[in-house]
């Protein structure tokens, strides 16, 4: 073999020894050109969606604003989506989100007052509620956060005698208390909350306030046919008006415990508001308009505020038990103090649930993820 040969397999024995990326090495070093390595395609980005899950007992099952409907203990469970379907730069509008959740409310029996006239016997189970909610969500400028949704209950007595057929055919014959003929049932209840957020955590203290103003619509419900005062039951309370509003005005202080407590995973929150509208919104619905006379009082005009309420909750997640894999796992614990202000609201609490106080506690404990 003559040296030129010999030459010429000790570079391709050095080729194949060093590989593709020895031999483009080797030919830079010569000053040979070399083709550069194709480009790897860009990855699509991954959809962007996330889900909850959690279930919640509580000693009360009360609603936001303020109606107590049920004393003897209940649980509920909700479950949703959230599709961010809009991620922006620097512009003005940085994130859109769409999404929805389902959600159902459980009491324990017997029921008290008026539920436990409407429901009548057991044959329903301890559900007490369903429904759903349409959520839309925009960030702008950063900390802003406006976000709609669109809630319809639905009250299990209907459900359980055939919701619309059973409406169209009920007749009660007291239109001022709406209550003598518990075969109507409650038609789905249609409702609107409109919220403006402001995320203040840019400000890096220990504690941020997220303080926030709702606008709350209650729309007339779907089903008008249903006579008396049951074609006005709102989801604010029995008095309350439908085609009305009420505003939340209100903030969630948190608190992070992770930097101060050696990075043990607590939060802390503390979520108060008050509701305040127009007088005639806690007036007109099931027919109890002002000069109305119940078993728990007169209804009447009674100011422009409905509750107050401030509470205390703990969440603590469990991702040092549980792999990430499987979700971010917490739990939740705590209790809400609500100071029933309207005098008609506490009437409608006493027809509701026998309990006209204007003080009521719920303590509560839940399971949640989050994935």
């Amino acid at each position: 073999m003559s040296r030129i040969r010999s030459s010429f397999a000790l570079l391709a024995g050095c080729a194949v020894a060093l590989g593709f990326g020895g031999t483009a090495a080797l030919a830079a070093d010569m000053g040979l050109p070399t083709k550069s390595a194709p480009m790897a395609a860009a990855a699509p980005p991954p959809l962007d969606i996330h889900g909850f899950f959690e279930v919640l007992w509580g000693s009360d099952l009360i609603n936001p604003h303020g109606q107590n409907l049920g004393t003897k203990g209940e649980w509920s469970t909700v479950a949703g989506l959230n599709w961010t379907v809009y991620k922006g730069g620097s512009w003005w509008l940085n994130s859109v989100t769409v999404g929805g959740l389902v959600f159902a409310d459980f009491v324990n029996r017997p029921l008290e007052g008026v539920w436990g006239t409407l429901f009548g016997p057991e044959q329903y189970g301890d559900l007490f509620d369903f429904g759903g909610a349409l959520t839309a969500s925009a960030t702008f400028w950063q900390y802003w956060i406006l976000r709609d949704q669109f809630t319809v209950v639905i009250n299990s007595h209907v459900a359980g005698v055939g919701s619309f057929q059973a409406l169209n055919q009920c007749n009660p014959t007291n239109a001022a208390g709406g209550f003598t003929n518990p075969g109507c049932g409650v038609p789905p209840l249609p409702a609107n909350d409109l919220r403006l957020t402001f995320n203040d955590s840019f400000t890096k203290w220990w504690i941020t306030f997220n303080p926030y103003v709702s606008w709350f619509y209650q729309f007339e419900n779907f089903d008008k046919t249903a006579a008396g005062g049951f074609g006005n039951a709102t989801q604010g309370c029995f008095s309350c008006r439908p085609n009305s509003y009420e505003f939340f005005i209100g903030m969630d202080p948190t608190v992070s415990m992770a930097q101060w407590w050696g990075g043990i995973p607590l939060t802390f929150k503390a979520p108060t508001y008050i509701t305040v509208g127009p007088e005639s919104f806690w007036t007109g619905g099931f027919g109890l308009a002002p000069g109305a006379v119940t078993g728990f009082g007169t209804i009447g005009n009674h100011g422009n505020i409905g509750i107050f309420t401030t509470g205390l909750t703990a969440i603590y997640s469990l991702k040092n038990w549980i792999p990430s894999n499987y979700g971010g796992w917490y739990v939740r614990g705590g209790f809400q103090y609500y100071d029933i202000i309207n005098q008609n609201l506490r009437i409608d609490n006493g027809i509701a649930v026998n309990n006209s106080n204007s003080s009521v506690w719920v303590g509560f404990a839940g399971l949640g993820v989050t994935f």
